[in-house]
């Protein structure tokens, strides 16, 4: 005898044997046991869900002769007939490849015999979304009023295609997808009754691979039974699907979330120098972030996703590094790469274009990369923050906003690395006069923005810059900064003239990349005059931002590596007459000689 498929051989024969639609089974029973039998079924839903199945259990049901619990007992006369392939009291018919007018009245000619053995006459016919309109037309007076030994089951895939005056006339069951863990157990049913040995594991691999289908999931664990003459095992089902180790998976994810550009990239090219296709990959990263995103979301994670603990695990310490705005939008990425892989003849070139835009939020300009920067900034705020209270708590006191931190002796050790970092960066600035990390320079001109090379002009008093200017040079150095809590001694070193002194505090701030005070300090005027900077601004909003005591001391701290500056924060309306005419005059000047030609140094 030939091989029967494992789908076929362990199609259901009853309704007690059917997994997963219990709601439709439960109607269909208790029509059978009052005798209620309807003329017209429409089960619809997705593939492998068990439609024909059920089509087929309900025709022998209705016409068995000892029903139990409503299921066709299989040992009756009509039973052992209803089995044989030439009995024409079941007729199931493809409308795939019978669509047309001339089959449907075919059908209706044939429907007005009775049945030979059983009770009625049943029509099953498969994929009825696939008739013609005029085979639909010629079919409604036949299916709105059948003789009264006919009845009707049609199955379909997709019940949108069929119309409006087909479905009310039909009773409607929709199929659904089988959950996972029911998949599993009639993988291991079937494999206990073929005698097969397995892992849980491999199981469960083949039951995720399945997707809600029964059929499709037997169909896979057909070849895997076939593929692994021993026990089966994980990676003997990874083989069959063609699918990636887990654990690669979750390397790469994890690279891409704690943007290890180049360790992603490598862990791209190790998969695919192991044949791995490049359309499966990305499924499989998608899928990845999936479980990552359900185990930030929700509770008791491991109900929905059924993995195994050591596994389970590994995800949640891989979700814990990151947030729900960045796997959201590393999960947007790779399950939109379809169409792309579709219409590409690089596949490989567009999954890591992928990989490096889903490690690199910076280097992308969608609302998501700005989320997830945003994100990443308040992790480091909220991280500063606790450091902050760390501090206190081994004797750090703030006396003011304008002194220095007092360190009591317990801290001394955490503040040893702070000051070797700001040795580090200060040697670099002083090699380099300044030190940039930026590719971009904001056009804005923040009073100096652009440097120290270029010449400034003197015009009488204003811009007279003795002893400021290097001798016997056209431009002025900065100092190097100098160690946080440690007493600068800004007498020694050349510092920055005072018109420019905010340019320069605004590009440090840039360069230390503390984003938050860079952006509000942009929007607002700053005068360096008598030792003093004075820091304008127009709200009560501005004004609560600046003097927060972190900002205040931070931005304290900025200003005084470029001179001996105390900082004032004061609002507009409270500037005084002399500092409006000096506005004024400034304004007045720049109009008369433009903006990009005069550059006004107040002393």
């Amino acid at each position: 005898m030939a091989y029967l498929a494992l789908y076929r051989r362990f199609r259901p024969q009853n309704f007690d044997d059917l997994i997963g639609q219990e709601h439709i089974s439960k109607i269909l029973k208790n029509q059978i046991k009052t005798g209620k039998i309807g003329h017209a079924y429409l089960l619809c839903g997705a593939r492998g869900t068990g439609k024909t199945t059920v089509a087929k259990i309900f025709a022998r049901a209705i016409n068995c002769l000892n029903p139990k619990d409503g299921s066709p007992c299989g040992e009756c006369e009509v039973c052992r007939g209803l089995k044989d392939p030439s009995n024409m009291d079941i007729l199931e018919m493809d409308a795939a490849s019978n669509n047309g007018v001339d089959d449907v009245r075919e059908m209706r000619e044939k429907i007005q015999y009775p049945p030979v053995v059983g009770k009625y006459k049943v029509y099953i016919v498969d994929e009825v979304h696939m008739l013609s309109p005029a085979a639909f037309n010629a079919l409604l007076k036949t299916l709105e009023e059948p003789p009264s030994h006919a009845v009707f089951i049609f199955a379909t895939t997709e019940v949108h295609k069929i119309p409006q005056t087909i479905l009310s006339r039909c009773m409607r069951f929709d199929f659904r997808l089988i959950s996972l863990p029911l998949l599993t157990a009639l993988v291991k049913k079937v494999f206990d009754a073929v005698g097969k040995e397995y892992d849980d594991e491999a199981v469960d691999a083949i039951a995720r691979a399945g997707e809600g289908s029964a059929r499709d999931t037997l169909s896979i664990a057909d070849m895997c039974s076939s593929y692994s003459t021993g026990k089966l095992v994980y990676e003997d089902v990874l083989d069959v699907l063609g699918a990636t180790d887990k654990n690669k998976i979750l390397e790469l994810v994890s690279a891409m979330i704690e943007s290890r550009t180049g360790d992603a990239v490598r862990t791209v090219d190790e998969l695919a120098s192991l044949g791995k296709g490049m359309g499966v990959l990305a499924d499989d990263i998608a899928s990845l972030v999936r479980d990552l995103l359900i185990i930030k979301t929700a509770q008791n994670a491991n109900k929905i996703l059924v993995l195994p603990e050591s596994r389970y695990n590994s995800y949640v310490a891989a979700a814990n590094k990151t947030d729900g705005n960045r796997l959201l939008r590393i999960a947007d990425i790779f399950s939109s790469l379809d169409n792309a892989f579709r219409y590409t003849t690089h596949p490989r070139i567009v999954l890591e274009t992928a990989v490096i835009r889903a490690s690199k939020p910076e280097k992308d300009y969608d609302t998501e990369a700005f989320l997830s920067r945003i994100s990443s900034v308040e992790k480091e705020l909220a991280e500063a923050k606790a450091l902050i209270e760390e501090m206190k708590k081994d004797g750090v006191t703030f006396a003011g906003r304008t002194e220095s931190v007092t360190v009591a002796e317990p801290a001394k050790a955490a503040f040893a690395k702070s000051e070797k970092k700001v040795e580090l960066n200060a040697n670099v600035a002083a090699k380099n006069d300044y030190a940039e990390p930026f590719d971009m320079i904001p056009p804005e001109d923040d009073g100096g923005f652009y440097g120290f090379d270029a010449a400034v002009p003197t015009r009488g008093k204003i811009g007279n810059d003795e002893g400021s200017r290097a001798s016997g040079e056209n431009s002025y150095k900065v100092s190097a900064p100098q160690a946080s809590g440690e007493a600068a001694s800004f007498e020694q070193a050349e510092e920055v003239p005072p018109a420019k002194v905010w340019g320069c505090v605004l590009r440090q701030l840039r360069a230390d990349k503390n984003v938050v005070l860079w952006t509000v300090c942009r929007d607002v005027k700053a005068f360096a005059s008598n030792g003093v900077l004075t820091i304008y601004v127009s709200d009560d909003g501005e004004y609560e931002m600046f003097s927060k005591e972190n900002h205040y001391k931070t931005l304290t701290d900025t200003v005084r590596k470029f001179g001996n500056y105390t900082v004032k924060i004061e609002k507009k309306s409270m500037m005084t007459d002399e500092t409006k005419e000096f506005e004024e005059d400034m304004e007045k000047v720049k109009r008369k000689f433009g903006n990009d030609i005069v550059k006004i140094i107040q002393e």
